[in-house]
């Protein structure tokens, strides 16, 4: 889970300077201009570098790039860090600076000019920052806001030491240099006045340290490290608090599954509505058609067009709107329900069985129904969202929004839309959407809904409409096109008219200059030509390299990346950190600046958006054509795409975290990729070389689970997103090894996917590696793990145990199962104290004799006390004869200590009659959690009838691991009329022997009660009769 503080601001004794403006009001700028003149400066640089823009609205001036104005700089992607541009750039901008500021005081003291207008001429960046991050902000944001404020004592003494110009203002020239007064004053308002101001009315954090120079030095090196060592400690402790704080509000959400699927689809309509932009005549339809009606038969509402004609954004928009319109309609009293579904955006949603299983519980918590348990068969999970509709009422009308319907898979015939009632309750609306020629859907909806009134059809708006949209749309950026510029927008009009063409005309034209010339090429003709063009212009702005991995990276992954991941996973990439840094000497860390990820994000807004998926923004594709168009150009290359699969498995599998440096040098294909700077193979200047080379590129630690306290080991957070992508991208590289015991053979990975009950999709995953890997271990793993199905999902903690019983006996015929079985010994401890060393198990098993179900198992009681007495034993373990009398006895205490750690998990007890006996040998399985306060008991029972004719011993060995009771070495003694026992019963609690009480052995009657929770069978009983008895506590 990626959680952040929202911002952290760092101010120290220096103010800064005033900010150039990127673009001022053409009347502003001419005021500005005849200022400088009248106060006799040159404004030849202004007029240089600014330049009239009359498609901007108002007019304005412009600074032009500084990759147009200092021809020297060859990369115009790369941000003004080269040494040849920078100086003369930096002559230049203080030039400017000086002039602006000189212009604007003398303006603002005749009065000319307002404070609110001045303010952005005068004040510095930083002042900007701090006022647009705290200001007018609420407490809840202001509580994940953290402010750390240095002052240096006695700062002025040293103002002519030449390094402390990096602290503080400095104005004048040598031998007169003072601190400068004027940005002294604003310094003093902004950290003494404006902060604290923030703070009184909010939990803001702040934080103010002081610091003395040396008196010879100033504010030395050796000062500077040790502030930045203790303002580092500050931050991390502050950085764990607001996510700790973060986690507790999530930590009720982290395994409802309901809550995320919710989520996802209603964070997704947040994001459709907002780009809807068409006040078309289909939305009142819907309007009207949602309000309750007195009289008539309801149907389905269906909306139909072909790709890009809206009808997401249009259901986006109806979702939103909805409780609003019932609402209003019903009275102030009414709590109407809506639920909406983008089919294909989600797993759950694809998939007809889940999408009713969602759509059932989302249902059942609104109208609060209580369901006991969901059906498992497609047709009762039909019958039951039936039933749910009829729960809608007057107070509480329902509106269902299913968007796309040809998104659903073929499964259960979903696509036949069987599932899909004609007939609506009286308060129910659905409103549907499909394309008119996929899979034959409209042509079913037309059979199943007659009334031509219930279909409503979106087509290409007019070229007048189009012109008017992007008009509007322009004016709200302050923007428009010139006359004539209109021309060719309407001959791009004339020939697409679709709403998606229209917004990505829009995107293109308010980047035009009036300046510049635009022609025909300038605008495309089609919605896939204008997505290329888009990417295009994007490649231009941030480097080829980097927007083609970047946007295959979004692509590929499974459900799309973070932006922190995408960060990370890009400084991974060689080929991206090659491009960026070609013009400089990377230095470590090697990082991509953030800079370029926000370039991608503005430049792709509104067509890369936002899903909240298991407490995670992922960044995903809005629509599946610019899926499609990026696949296209950035995705055809096998070669690239293996790397790009690997680069991703590696980030998710944590190889270059913990501060491992990754090999930089891609003239050498052996240097370019997992080199290990710890070999001891590598030659001495080899590692020289390798450590000149290599950098660390800052991955994050991809552990399975996230502990919230180490105390507590069933507290964590799933690392969800690893789960999710790593499989798919390993099967998709080649790394075998990897996906075997990075994956399948790990038990973290095991436990916490049954742990968050995920057993299935265990299953699945097993089957799929198997697929690609044709492993025999990976068969016999799954045929195991459907043995012990019913008792690991029971008791998760018990998986370690369970697996090591069933995998020892074939370790030496399935070699790569050792790993799993290390892992096992290792993390098992963990959640359950039971740690097989051998097992009893039969040695000869096979994948092909083991059984492939565990119907035969039966999980018999949950004792939750803490078993503290002989009776309370006694009434857990079997017994046979006299109900209150337990035949069996212990081996001496002094034998512990060889068999501490050895499980032998066959127990046997029997009933029996005169002159047979039936021996049933149950299979018993204890287990507790860390404090041995609640038992589970687990018997597998086979019968076995003996004749008795004289004495005989049945000998047989348990050992119960626990932290609280240890039984072991029990002995049965009997014969055809009785039973007594041999030895004293000792029971061993945390390692002390303590003898029970003394009893003596009665016959059994066949007529005695069986104990309770066991299975009794009497084959023979005194008067010929054969009963047979079940009495199962529940």
């Amino acid at each position: 889970m990626v959680v952040f503080s929202i911002f952290q601001g760092l101010l120290g004794e220096k103010y800064g300077n005033i900010r150039i403006p990127g673009e001022v009001e053409a009347s502003e700028f001419e005021m500005i201009l005849d200022a400088a003149i009248e106060a006799k400066m040159e404004t030849k640089l202004l007029e240089e570098w600014y330049c009239r823009d009359e498609n901007s609205v108002p007019a304005a001036y412009y600074l032009r790039p500084k990759s147009e104005m200092l021809r020297s700089n060859k990369n115009a992607m790369q941000p003004p860090a080269n040494a040849e541009n920078e100086k003369p750039w930096q002559e230049i901008s203080d030039e400017i600076k000086t002039i602006f500021k000189a212009a604007v005081k003398l303006l603002h003291e005749k009065g000319k000019m307002k404070h609110s207008q001045a303010k952005r001429y005068l004040f510095s960046a930083i002042e900007d920052e701090f006022d647009f991050a705290l200001g007018k902000q609420t407490p809840a944001f202001l509580k994940k806001c953290v402010c750390y404020i240095r002052k240096i004592a006695n700062i002025e003494r040293f103002v002519k030491i030449p390094e402390m110009g990096k602290y503080m203002d400095i104005t004048g020239a040598e031998p007169r240099i003072i601190r400068d007064p004027e940005a002294q004053e604003k310094l003093i308002k902004l950290r003494d006045e404006f902060i604290p101001t923030i703070v009184a009315s909010s939990n803001l954090r702040v934080y103010t340290s002081v610091t003395h120079c040396d008196m010879k030095l100033g504010y030395s090196q050796e000062i500077e490290n040790h502030y930045i060592e203790g303002l580092g400690k500050q931050f991390y402790e502050d950085m764990i608090d607001i996510i700790q704080a973060t986690v507790q509000q999530n930590f009720d959400t982290e395994t409802d599954t309901l809550y995320d699927e919710i989520l996802q689809h209603s964070s997704l309509c947040k994001t459709y509505a907002s780009f809807y932009e068409y006040k078309c005549e289909a939305l009142n339809i819907v309007h009207k058609y949602i309000l309750p009606s007195k009289t008539g038969h309801i149907n389905p509402l269906i909306i139909y067009g072909g790709p890009c004609t809206g009808k997401t954004l249009l259901l986006a928009e109806v979702a939103k709107k909805a409780y609003g319109w019932l609402h209003e309609d019903t009275g102030p009293e009414s709590d109407p329900v809506v639920v909406v579904r983008f089919l294909g955006m989600t797993d759950m949603s694809t998939d007809l069985r889940t999408l009713l299983l969602s759509v059932c519980e989302q249902l059942a918590v609104n109208y609060r129904c209580l369901v006991q348990s969901y059906p498992k068969k497609i047709h009762d999970l039909r019958d039951l969202f039936i039933n749910l509709l009829n729960e809608s009422s007057l107070q509480r009308p329902l509106v269902i929004i299913f968007d796309s319907l040809e998104q659903l898979s073929e499964n259960d015939d979903a696509r036949k839309l069987w599932w899909l009632p004609a007939h609506l309750p009286r308060f129910v609306r659905i409103v549907l959407s499909t394309l008119p020629n996929k899979h034959g859907i409209l042509q079913k909806l037309r059979c199943l809904i007659h009334d031509d009134d219930n279909y409503i059809e979106l087509i290409p708006r007019d070229r007048k409409m189009c012109s008017q949209v992007l008009k509007h749309q322009l004016l709200r950026v302050k923007r428009k096109v010139t006359s004539g510029q209109q021309i060719y927008v309407n001959n791009a009009f004339s020939k697409c008219t679709l709403p998606m063409f229209v917004n990505l005309t829009f995107r293109e034209v308010r980047h035009w200059r009036s300046h510049k010339d635009v022609d025909e090429s300038s605008l495309c003709v089609t919605v896939h030509e204008s997505i290329e063009q888009l990417f295009w212009s994007l490649e231009k702005k941030c480097g080829q390299k980097l927007v083609s991995r970047a946007l295959g990276y979004i692509t590929m992954a499974k459900m799309g990346l973070s932006e922190m991941e995408l960060e990370d996973v890009l400084a991974l990439d060689n080929s991206v950190m090659n491009e960026l840094n070609e013009n400089t000497r990377p230095s470590n860390p090697l990082r991509v600046p953030y800079l370029y990820i926000a370039r991608l994000k503005e430049g792709l807004s509104g067509y890369l958006i936002e899903r909240h998926v298991k407490n995670v923004t992922l960044l995903v594709w809005a629509n599946r054509h610019l899926q499609l168009i990026a696949q296209k150009l950035y995705l055809q290359d096998d070669s690239s795409l293996r790397e790009m699969h690997t680069i991703l498995a590696d980030y998710f599998l944590g190889v270059w975290s913990g501060g491992r440096r990754k090999a930089f040098c891609l003239e050498d294909p052996y240097l370019n990729g997992c080199l290990d700077l710890d070999s001891r193979s590598l030659l001495e200047e080899e590692k020289h070389f390798l450590e000149q080379a290599s950098f660390d590129r800052q991955a994050p630690d991809q552990p399975w689970v996230f502990q919230c306290n180490p105390l507590e080991p069933d507290i964590f957070f799933v690392n969800h997103r690893k789960m999710s992508e790593l499989l798919y991208h390993l099967t998709r590289c080649g790394k075998t090894d990897d996906l075997l015991y990075g994956i399948i053979m790990n038990f973290s990975w095991l436990y916490t996917m049954i742990k968050i009950g995920q057993f299935d999709k265990v299953l699945s995953d097993i089957e799929l590696a198997y697929n690609y890997s044709q492993e025999k271990e990976l068969k016999f793993l799954a045929s195991t793990l459907r043995s012990i199905k019913t008792k690991v999902i029971a008791f998760p903690g018990s998986l370690s145990a369970e697996l090591q019983q069933r995998l020892l006996p074939v370790v030496s015929s399935l070699p790569k199962l050792r790993h799993l079985l290390l892992e096992c010994d290792k993390d098992g401890p963990k959640y359950c104290s039971i740690v097989p060393l051998h097992s009893s198990m039969d040695v000869t098993y096979s994948p092909e004799r083991l059984p492939l179900s565990s119907s035969h198992l039966h999980v018999t009681e949950i004792l939750p006390w803490r078993l503290g007495s002989w009776q309370e034993w006694r009434d857990l373990l079997p017994r046979c004869g006299d109900p209150s009398r337990p035949p069996f006895q212990t081996e001496p205490y002094q034998r512990w200590t060889r068999c501490k750690r050895r499980l032998y998990p066959f127990f046997s007890f029997f009933y029996h009659g005169i002159g047979r006996i039936n021996i049933t040998l149950t299979d018993y399985r204890f287990y507790s959690h860390e404090q041995g306060k609640c038992f589970a008991v687990e018997r597998n029972v086979r019968e076995s009838p003996w004749t008795c004719s004289n004495t005989r011993n049945y000998y047989l060995r348990i050992l119960i691991c626990d932290i609280t009771w240890l039984i072991y070495d029990v002995t049965f003694s009997f014969n055809g009329e009785g039973y007594r026992p041999s030895k004293s019963c000792y029971v061993v609690s945390r390692g002390h022997p303590r003898p029970a009480k003394p009893w003596a052995p009665r016959p059994q009657s066949s007529r005695s009660r069986p104990a309770p929770g066991r299975e009794v069978e009497l084959l023979e009983g005194p008067n010929g009769q054969s009963p047979q008895q079940m009495v199962t506590k529940k």
